[in-house]
């Protein structure tokens, strides 16, 4: 894994464990199809 894809695996976490935010997530995905 690549430093920039572990740190954004450890963001995604960090956003993960403070709480769902519906709308961010979808919003995510269509920007990194």
């Amino acid at each position: 894994m690549t430093p920039a894809g572990a740190a954004a695996a450890m963001h995604a976490a960090a956003e993960q464990a403070a709480g769902p935010r519906p709308g961010i997530d979808d919003a995510r995905r269509s920007l990194s199809a």
